[in-house]
Order: structure tokens, then C-alpha cells, then sequence
């Protein structure tokens, strides 16, 4: 594992990058060779600073669903689980013998680390974000980076509608956004690649749009068409396609209240 340390706006993220040539030799050639050069590249620090370092710039953190009726939320949550847009896992006992899912993966790695600190004689001493995260990476095979800057710029010229070098990262947009990635993981059995955010509180729907933003983003940096997104805590986790941010989650915006979120029309034409 070889690692970045960066400071965006007073915050240091350290992009840790598990660099498993045999797994990214395993993937469609497309897929592997561009996600180790975007990797590649980072690690160099030939990114953006001077967005990340923008207070002005949009956070993809700042995406939040929020002000809608009460009790609305697991209402949205379970109708989206019972028709297959959110596939649900929970985390049982039985996991422990059948650990065949990067999923599964996770939070065993997650709920062992806990009991790791369950044994200690500190009172309600808990792994924090970081450690969850770099556990995972050290001890699962299909995780690739952690802590990833992502980012588009607004666009300026009339060439920045033109397709871009096919070996290029730059991707511009009608507004400038950047945030930083959790977690990057590759599903091998279903050629997905897996953009994750660890949420310790469970709460995954009120952050969603601010993980499938990453989703889209990722789609339109790498050119890939391949990619879901997942929300997991340390007993549960939710996997779903990043387009549901602008299809089903706009209607129920709509119909429930407070459409006047912002990121709305942000990430319309992502």
C-alpha cells in the first residue's frame, strides 16, 4: 500500500492506494488500465488544488436529502429495498462461514475490528473512520483506494464540450464539484466497480445523493458504464445503481416535500 497526503481547505485526506496489480490484471483491460492510471495519477499529485482548495466550490459532502416529512425517510427506504432498486444486507452470525461477497467482506472486517475494541478497558472506545476504512483496504482483496479526490471543472470554453484525449481525466461540467471517495472497491463476479461510503450511524438514504454524485462523477471521468454505488455501516450496508439520484429519488423529492434541495438540477445532466 503506498499513500498521498493532501489539505483541502484546511483538511488533510490521505489517499491510500492498495496498488493489487494482480486484481487490476484480472479486469477488462478498459476498465483496469484506466482506473491505474487515474490512481497512477493522483499518487503523482497532478490534481486540481486549487478547486479543492476553493471555498467556493461545491462539496459533493454537502449532498444531503433532507426537510421532508416526517417519518418519510425509511418509508422512501424500505419501498426502494421491497422493489429491487436498494439491495439490502444485513449482517449475521452465518457471515462469518460464508464470505464469498465483497460485501460480506466488509463487514465482517468492520465488525471484527469493533470486537477488536470491544476487548479493550476503554469505555466506549470505538475504530474511527479512518481505521475502518485502512482495515478494509489491508484485508480485502477486491478494495483498491481509499480517501480518492474526484472532481469536475465548470466549463469555460467552448472546446470544453468537445470529447475529450481518450487518456485524458479532465471532465468539465457546467459547475465545479469535488469531493473525496471513501472507499473503492471492483465486484469481480459481476464486473461492477464499487464506489463506497462508510457510514457509521446507518442513516444511508439522508447521504445517498452525495455518494451516487460520486457514482456519476466516476462514470464520466473514466468512461466506464459499469459502476454502483454502496452505503454501509458496521451492521448493514445498501447497494444501488447511481442513476436512482435522478430518477426515482427526484419523484419521491417531489411528491414529499422540499424540492428546493439544491443539488437537484446540480446533478441532473451528470
Amino acid at each position: 500500500m503506498i499513500n498521498r497526503r493532501f489539505q483541502h481547505n484546511g483538511i488533510v485526506y490521505e489517499f491510500k492506494w492498495a496498488k493489487r496489480q494482480d486484481v487490476i490484471s484480472k479486469m477488462p483491460s478498459e476498465i483496469g488500465t484506466r482506473l491505474d492510471d487515474f490512481f497512477q495519477m493522483i499518487y503523482q499529485n497532478k490534481i486540481p488544488h486549487d478547486l479543492f482548495n476553493d471555498n467556493k466550490i461545491t462539496r459533493c459532502s454537502s449532498f444531503r436529502i433532507k426537510g421532508l416529512k416526517r417519518g418519510v425517510q425509511p418509508q422512501i427506504s424500505k419501498e426502494f429495498i421491497e422493489k429491487n432498486l436498494i439491495r439490502h444486507y444485513k449482517w449475521t452470525s452465518e457471515m462469518k462461514n460464508s464470505l464469498d461477497s465483497y460485501i460480506h467482506k466488509i463487514l465482517a472486517s468492520a465488525q471484527n475490528l469493533f470486537s477488536e475494541y470491544a476487548e479493550t478497558d476503554i469505555l466506549n472506545f470505538k475504530p474511527g473512520h479512518d481505521e475502518i476504512l485502512t482495515n478494509i483496504l489491508l484485508t480485502i482483496e477486491e478494495a483498491l483506494s481509499i480517501e480518492t479526490p474526484v472532481w469536475t471543472r465548470k466549463q469555460q470554453r467552448i472546446t470544453d464540450f468537445l470529447p475529450q484525449d481518450k487518456n485524458s481525466f479532465n471532465f468539465s461540467y457546467r459547475r465545479s464539484l469535488t469531493g473525496h471517495i471513501d472507499l473503492i472497491l471492483y465486484d469481480f463476479a459481476n464486473n461492477n466497480l464499487i464506489i463506497a461510503d462508510y457510514k457509521p450511524e446507518g442513516h444511508f438514504l439522508r447521504s445517498l445523493p452525495q455518494v451516487a454524485t460520486y457514482g456519476l462523477l466516476m462514470k464520466r471521468i473514466l468512461n466506464i458504464p459499469n459502476i454502483k454505488c454502496l452505503s454501509f455501516s458496521k451492521d448493514e450496508a445498501w447497494l444501488y445503481d447511481p442513476l436512482i439520484l435522478q430518477e426515482q429519488i427526484e419523484d419521491c423529492i417531489l411528491l414529499h416535500g422540499n424540492p428546493k434541495l439544491n443539488w437537484r438540477k446540480i446533478v441532473h445532466l451528470l
